[in-house]
């Protein structure tokens, strides 16, 4: 290690031992935070400050009384430890360990599809270089690995952790470029932040909106200051068409990520190019190389990865990444050392990015915000962690200034109100969350990249209208579409009445349908039409099969409310508005639809329900009992 001219060998005091009691307690102790878990929690807690110090002494060791008088000397301006590391060679990867590497994705056609994208990579990494040099610069590789994977946002002296020092130290580490370049400007509020959710389902499907969520709570309060939009759909191909067309300054990875420690290759998992193979959850797997081709010549102030897939401790893929993000023309890369819980990266985020606002550098913001994790350890009801080493630094050179100072938040509770007053024609949830169906939900905004219409069947009871409710809400709130319409036809209403209530939810209280007969229709229709093409919407129609016909058997009473008029006046007016811009309509209905329109293809998306798995149906109906004030025992586990 080397602090200015000085340089020593250092030993690291914290192993495997230690990483594997630091992953215990940050990805496996949340579930159960009680009991005999809680005292194990608590004791790593004790330990780790000492991790900290061990580390300290460490460099000291290496360094003798230089670092001690770096740290008395920088008193009084700004402290920034670095560590400094020069990217390692790339080396070409084993048959038996790019076998390794995809061996945890349990699909064997995607297990093939990987095997062969990771030994493509193998062409040209050679260089010529004979098999000794090879095999010193993989044992290169894996040290830095290593060391790149050790606690450093620990790092503390006898009076505590450096980053809460007064003044505060904080730390980064560096990757020394092979390329020279010359230093980003900052820019102007506000922040713009490409998020890419990337959730395959073969590479372990776990809820895209989780962290997306968290994501839109922590950069609500700021209002225009930063402005976030999603990349649709989360490919590489949409990744280097969004920047071809620029326009963002940080780009928000939420996804898998894979690592191979003896090469340092790591690749990040995005969703498959091709449509009908990223419908059925297909993973791409793209190399830093590959990520460098998509960036082209743009350079990015600010790469955020937000790790979602657990992995052993010597394997983690952040260094990896985060090399391959830098190298792909990213300055700064803030990546997530494990698993970290939603309120974790929500607290952070809110406080990251309000630092950067505030005129901070990126690493003076990370600093912010890592105390902000540490002033306040409650995670959740009966949850205290000690998360706040978490977040870790990675930069190519300077410490950049992304945005200049002085930049005020604000309007963030305004610019709630008015997107919540979008979706309030959709009905709501009296007793619960919303619970469950993940590959439906997914299914249906997968569709809506390509089809115009989704159809969601199923029996009475079984939870159309609140999964059709609840995928509304969810694109509006991403910015998916502009606002959500719903209108039920149980109650049969005339088509004028279904017009008025699709106008008023995307046009505002004043829109009428003026007057009734064709030409008051087809007036409100083509107003409607226009605003959809100028705005992309989401048009629900609920109940369909109130204007179905009866079945043949039925009495004679019920025929008579056979609304074929009025039926076929809807299934037109579903498709009219289906083709206008990006908009798109979604309906629920018990019974097939017998419309070519409307049967499962390219133009239309057909899902027909099932029953809820049992996990998830047992956690809504103990939502219902707590709200009901009814208290299940453990007998009752079979019932419910």
């Amino acid at each position: 290690v080397w602090v200015g001219m000085h340089h020593g060998q250092f030993r690291a005091p914290v192993g495997a031992i230690e990483a594997e009691k630091l992953r215990w307690y940050l990805e496996s102790y949340y579930r159960w935070p009680a009991h005999e878990f809680e005292k194990r929690a608590r004791a790593i807690e004790d330990e780790l400050p000492g991790w900290g110090l061990a580390l300290w002494s460490a460099l000291q060791g290496a360094l003798g009384a230089v670092l001690p008088e770096w740290l008395v000397e920088s008193e009084t301006r700004r402290r920034m430890l670095t560590l400094r590391m020069f990217p390692p060679r790339p080396v070409p990867i084993s048959e038996a360990a790019a076998v390794k590497l995809v061996a945890p994705f349990a699909d064997a056609g995607t297990r093939s599809a990987m095997l062969q994208a990771v030994l493509d990579t193998r062409q040209g990494t050679a260089d010529g270089r004979p098999p000794e040099r090879l095999e010193s610069d993989a044992a290169e590789a894996a040290a830095q690995a290593t060391l790149l994977a050790l606690p450093w946002e620990m790092l503390a002296t006898p009076t505590g952790p450096l980053f809460q020092r007064d003044p505060a130290v904080g730390l980064r580490r560096v990757l020394v470029p092979r390329d020279a370049r010359r230093p980003l400007k900052p820019t102007r509020a506000p922040i713009r932040v490409l998020v890419v959710v990337a959730r395959p389902d073969k590479a372990g499907l776990i809820d895209p909106r989780a962290s997306a969520d968290a994501l839109i709570d922590a950069v609500a309060p700021l209002g225009e200051a930063v402005t976030l939009r999603f990349l649709r759909p989360p490919t590489v191909e949409a990744l280097a068409e969004a920047v071809r067309e620029g326009g963002f300054d940080v780009l928000h990875f939420d996804g898998h990520g894979v690592y191979e420690p003896t090469t340092g290759l790591g690749f990040l998992c995005f969703e498959h190019r091709d449509a009908a193979l990223r419908e059925a959850g297909e993973v791409e797997l793209i190399s830093g190389a590959a990520l460098k081709q998509a960036m082209g010549q743009h350079r990015l102030p600010l790469a955020f990865l937000e790790a979602c897939q657990s992995a052993q401790a010597a394997d983690r893929p952040e260094g990896a990444m985060a090399t391959a993000l830098l190298d792909a023309g990213a300055e700064s890369v803030i990546a997530m050392s494990h698993s970290v819980l939603v309120t974790t990266a929500a607290r952070f985020t809110e406080a990251f990015y309000r630092a950067l606002i505030d005129g901070r550098t990126v690493a003076e913001a990370t600093t912010r915000a890592r105390q902000t994790l540490a002033s306040n350890p409650e995670r959740g009801p009966g949850l205290r962690l000690t998360d706040w080493s978490v977040p870790v630094l990675f930069q190519r050179g300077e410490d950049p200034l992304l945005v200049t100072g002085g930049v005020p938040a604000h309007g963030g509770e305004k610019a709630a109100r008015e997107k919540a007053a979008r979706h309030e024609t959709l009905p709501e949830i009296a007793n619960h969350t919303f619970v469950g169906r993940l590959h439906e939900r997914l299914a249906i905004e997968r569709a809506f990249e390509t089809r115009r219409v989704s159809v969601v069947l199923g029996v009475g009871g079984q939870g159309k209208t609140t999964l059709a409710a609840e995928i509304g809400r969810w694109l509006v709130r991403c910015e998916r579409f502009r606002a959500a319409a719903f209108v039920s036809v149980e109650a049969t209403p005339p088509i004028e009445g279904v017009l008025s209530q699709i106008g008023r939810a995307l046009m505002g209280r004043s829109f009428v349908v003026q007057g009734s007969g064709e030409e008051a229709i087809a007036h409100a229709i083509d107003a409607i039409r226009d605003w959809l093409s100028r705005h992309p919407c989401l048009v629900v129609i609920d109940n369909f099969e109130t204007l179905l016909p009866p079945p043949a058997d039925a009495p004679a009473a019920e025929t008579l409310t056979d609304k074929r008029e009025l039926r076929q006046a809807m299934l037109d007016l579903a498709w009219t508005l289906s083709r206008c811009g990006d908009s798109r309509v979604l309906i629920t209905c018990r019974e097939p639809i017998c419309d070519d329109r409307f049967e499962n293809g390219t133009r239309c998306h057909v899902l027909t329900l099932g029953a809820l798995p049992t996990r998830d149906a047992v956690a809504l109906v103990g939502q219902i009992c707590r709200h009901e004030g009814i208290h299940p025992n453990a007998a009752d586990d079979d019932a419910l």
